[in-house]
């Protein structure tokens, strides 16, 4: 390696970066890049190697700068969708900020919006999403909604920006969290033939306690489509209604409602109490306990409950508790070492589960 040090062959350096990088870790490639750029200081194309570095390790400031200084593109939009990705929204920022005249176009306005957004200043983001939207950008408009709905609380904004012709899926949900589900109910079942309506028909009939119509919705939706984020979300609902534990499975809807509606605190002050009491629905209070604590930005909790309930409870709930764990270590806690360690966890205790085919092609 110290013979490497005295060559100016930039290809040949990076032949090594990649041995060095697979064999004694990422860190030790940046070290050996560094080193070599000290003797060679006018090789600026070494920048863009140690850029990827950075970039590799999720060290996104680092990447930024150094891509700047190899007078490369790469410190632009994609970077700073790289940033938020990786959870670095102030990083981000100034990335969009470094370029904001030149560049400040549709895309730029979405990802301010996201930055401020993931920063809490949720006013700022909507001023930037709308610009987003009204240039096209797919997306902005749900994510304006989302803070409006998850973020701001204000579902009367939602109503005030949409319609009641036709079908809304974001409308049908502020009107679930006003606590209005029979008037969400009459408004979805205008298009009870598609995938989301069947499922917010069914999710209303739920909050307002009618188990039986709310079947009958999940399986006809069941009967039209096989695939789909609905379709997950109504197998977990199902394993909920089939339990036979009926006085738990109206408390579990009962706190779902708060947590839709808004009332984060009523939601886990009744998804902690049943976990705790140990009944045939503690591993769903659990998780409903967890998507609480997300809420929260309570991350470190949220991961240790999902942990918790994937290690102890079999079926459909533990693999959406390992997803959920997944999600929490790569993209919020920023340690992919842990999250690989969540899917070889699962895969090892449920090697036939559907979850674990999925896991094994992240690994």
């Amino acid at each position: 390696m110290n013979r490497l040090l005295e060559g100016e062959d930039l290809g040949r350096v990076k032949r090594e970066v990649l041995m060095v990088s697979r064999y004694l870790g990422r860190d030790k490639a940046i070290d050996l890049v560094r080193k070599w750029m000290k003797k060679h200081r006018k090789f600026s194309r070494a920048h863009a190697v140690l850029a990827e570095l950075y970039l590799s390790v999720g060290r996104i400031a680092e990447a930024a700068r150094e891509f700047e200084l190899a007078g490369e593109g790469r410190a632009n939009i994609s970077l700073a969708r790289e940033a938020l990705q990786m959870g670095e929204p102030s990083v981000a920022m100034s990335i969009l900020r470094g370029f904001e005249e030149k560049e400040r176009d549709a895309r730029w306005e979405f990802l301010m919006g996201r930055c401020f957004a993931e920063l809490g200043e949720y006013e700022k983001a909507v001023e930037h999403l709308e610009k987003a939207e009204e240039a096209g950008v797919r997306g902005a408009r749900e994510l304006i909604m989302d803070i409006y709905l998850g973020r701001l609380n204000r579902p009367d904004l939602v109503l005030k920006a949409t319609s009641s012709e036709g079908f809304d899926p974001v409308r049908i949900r502020a009107l679930i969290r006003m606590g209005k589900a029979e008037k969400a109910l009459e408004e979805c079942s205008k298009c009870d033939t598609t995938q989301d309506g069947l499922y917010y028909c069914g999710l209303a009939s739920l909050i307002n306690g009618d188990f039986a119509r709310a079947d009958s919705f999940f399986n006809a939706l069941l009967s039209r489509y096989i695939a789909g984020e609905r379709v997950d979300d109504v197998f977990y609902f199902k394993e909920i209604l089939m339990s036979g534990a009926e006085g738990e499975a109206r408390k579990y809807f009962e706190a779902l409602g708060y947590l839709l509606s808004g009332d984060v605190e009523r939601a886990a002050g009744i998804a902690r109490e049943n976990y705790g009491m140990g009944g045939s629905l503690k591993p769903y209070f659990g998780y409903l306990w967890g998507n609480v604590l997300e809420k929260e930005g309570k991350w470190g909790e949220a991961f240790s409950l999902y942990r918790e309930i994937y290690s102890k409870f079999p079926g459909y709930i533990a693999g959406e508790c390992a997803l959920r764990a997944y999600d929490i270590a790569s993209k919020r806690l920023n340690d992919p070492a842990l999250a690989k360690e969540v899917l070889r966890e699962f895969i090892l205790k449920y090697p036939d589960s559907s979850f674990s085919e999925y896991f094994r092609t992240l690994l």
